[in-house]
């Protein structure tokens, strides 16, 4: 006997129920799972304001232009379309965002999920394309932008692959990098206590897949991160460079000269090797295996990435043990340097110019052979600039490391060509200076030569009359060196150094010249010249006593009849042997 229910009191409890759904609509009987049977209200009242809910679900998504897209994967009863508008409003209103074209990224067909369309419409074109759970990842990133507007910043999240939908999103560099949807949410929030807006979170993870335990290293930086990617390391290398925390400008240069692994970054810092230079040559053309090689022979030398010289002439140099370290930084003197920064221009262009471009870069080696400094190539191309712009013959090195090698020097070249003489400066050509050198100028004879004569044949015969009466003098001296005399032109010439020079600029070099050899322990070098008026000076002063000299008159009066004695002694040596004017020593 089949069994019998009386339905009549279950009819009148349904109804009820129906009676109070207010707007949420019709009860739906099912049979597994399926629509059997449908229970309206029988009130008015609810049937026109479940009605009026409908028109105003179906309004809003309208203008959304999403409706017939929800229609399409099966969100067509009113509580799911209730269910997506009351989360939409509250996700809204907690700080999150939603894409204002939403029909652009809902699925074509379906059947899908309130869950699903939530987190289309937030994602977007960012919609994370390697996530398991895409939903999970919305739940994150929502929840950051919950916890930004909570603490009033900006919710506005990252967009890595704007203008570019082939880079990986947000959530695909953070599934990449090793995160959990929860460990990006921990992190999202770390960064926000730092103060990190949300639309820098694609930067602290690079535009790379980072590991998370990079990231979390506390000598990270996303900058020098992508400057090693961008540079040809690897993903990988590069999450290794910095595990090893060698991730320094020294890196990143050892990458831009080719070097395409961390082991080998970690042997050549911890070798010393200097990183500017492999870039150097590596902008050269060299090899990484080459310039490793050349590399160790520069230990050591404090050369520049930015220097004027091709890098296998430093290494040249180095294999001669020589140094080319301030040719190739163009370590001028200040004066000549100050000009030469004044112009604003580089180094590269300021040896393009006189007297650089005569020696740069082809006879720097032949230079440096010879010893020859940077401070002598700027006083010999000043001295002889009239002639090597006139005559650019190619044969200024060899004349600069001739001179040099025959006792000219920067002081005396400056001597010569400086601009406050009275005198008019010689014009020496080649031959004349060399001439001039022969005869052994130094750098006081040069003071007082500039000051009393601008032809250079008259420097040739004074310095050939003065090595023909050196001898004499020297002999003079000799003679004389126990002699109370002496022994008080000594004692002037200790007390000139600090007082008020002589009546003339020439008279004043020649006295410096002498002092200079007292000084130095060989009076016997003096020319006839600086003696004559050192002694004559002295005379002087003891007889007149003025330029500050009046101690030294006081201590030393009683010798002023032997020094004046001494003083006519000495013209009598130089009236004897001086050279006549048809002397063939001239």
């Amino acid at each position: 006997m089949p069994n019998e229910m009386d339905l009549t009191d279950f009819r009148r409890d349904l109804t009820d129920v129906v009676d109070n759904l207010g707007d949420t609509g019709p009860l739906r009987l099912l049979k597994y799972g399926m629509p059997v049977a449908e229970i309206r209200s029988t009130n008015l009242d609810c049937e026109q304001r479940y009605a009026k809910a409908w028109i105003a679900l179906v309004r809003r998504f309208d203008k959304m232009e999403i409706l017939d897209h929800l229609g399409n994967l099966g969100l067509v009863n009113h509580s799911d379309l209730q269910e997506l508008a009351e989360r939409l409003d509250n996700l809204t209103e907690a700080g999150v965002t939603f894409s204002d074209y939403g029909e652009h990224y809902l699925p074509t067909e379906g059947p899908t999920t309130v869950d699903e369309v939530l987190a289309r419409l937030h994602f977007g074109s960012a919609w994370p394309k390697t996530a398991d759970d895409p939903y999970a990842w919305f739940e994150a990133t929502s929840d950051l932008q919950k916890a930004a507007h909570e603490r009033g910043k900006d919710t506005e999240l990252a967009y890595p692959n704007a203008y570019d939908e082939t880079r990986p999103t947000l959530s695909d560099l953070a599934i990449a990098s090793g995160h959990t949807p929860d460990t990006f949410r921990r992190f999202g929030i770390q960064a926000l206590d730092q103060r990190v807006a949300l639309k820098k979170l694609d930067e602290m993870m690079g535009k790379n897949a980072i590991p998370s335990d990079v990231l979390a290293l506390p000598h990270y930086n996303s900058y020098t991160f992508e400057q090693l990617v961008e540079g040809g390391l690897p993903v990988a290398e590069a999450a290794t460079v910095f595990r090893r925390n060698l991730a320094t400008d020294d890196a990143q240069n050892f990458v831009t000269a080719g070097i395409r692994t961390a082991d080998e970054i970690e042997e050549l810092i911890k070798g010393g090797f200097n990183a500017e230079l492999a870039v150097r040559a590596h902008r050269e053309g060299i090899e990484p295996d080459q310039w490793r090689r050349q590399l160790r022979q520069l230990q050591g030398l404090r050369y520049k990435g930015d220097g004027a010289l091709p890098f296998n002439l430093l290494v040249e140099a180095a294999a001669e043990k020589l140094s080319l370290v301030r040719w190739d930084s163009g370590s001028y003197p200040v004066d000549a340097a100050k000009t030469l920064y004044d112009s604003g221009t580089g180094l590269k262009r300021r040896l393009q110019r006189y007297p650089w471009n005569e020696v740069f870069p082809d006879r720097i080696m032949d230079l440096a052979r010879a010893g020859v400094p940077m401070t002598y190539v700027t006083a010999f191309g000043k001295l002889l600039s009239h002639h090597f712009k006139a005559n650019n013959d190619g044969s200024f090195a060899d004349l600069a490391i001739t001179a040099y090698e025959k006792g000219l020097t920067a002081d005396i070249a400056n001597s010569i060509s400086r601009q406050d003489s009275r005198a008019k400066r010689p014009a020496f050509t080649p031959d004349t200076l060399i001439a001039v050198l022969d005869e052994g100028l130094t750098h006081h004879t040069a003071q007082y030569l500039v000051e009393k004569h601008h032809n250079p044949a008259t420097w040739i015969t004074t310095l050939q009359k003065w090595n023909t009466l050196q001898p004499h003098i020297a002999d003079f001296i000799t003679k004389n060196t126990d002699t109370d005399a002496w022994q008080t032109v000594c004692a002037f010439a200790l007390s000139y150094k600090g007082h008020k020079r002589a009546r003339s600029r020439d008279l004043d070099y020649a006295i410096e010249g002498a002092v200079a050899l007292l000084d130095a322990g060989t009076p016997a070098k003096m020319n006839d010249t600086q003696l004559n008026h050192l002694v004559s000076l002295t005379y002087w002063i003891l007889a007149e006593g003025r330029y500050g000299h009046h101690i030294f008159k006081k201590e030393h009066a009683e010798a002023a009849p032997a020094v004046q004695a001494l003083h006519l002694e000495l013209l009598q040596v130089i009236e004897q042997h001086t050279p006549k004017d048809d002397d063939p020593a001239l």
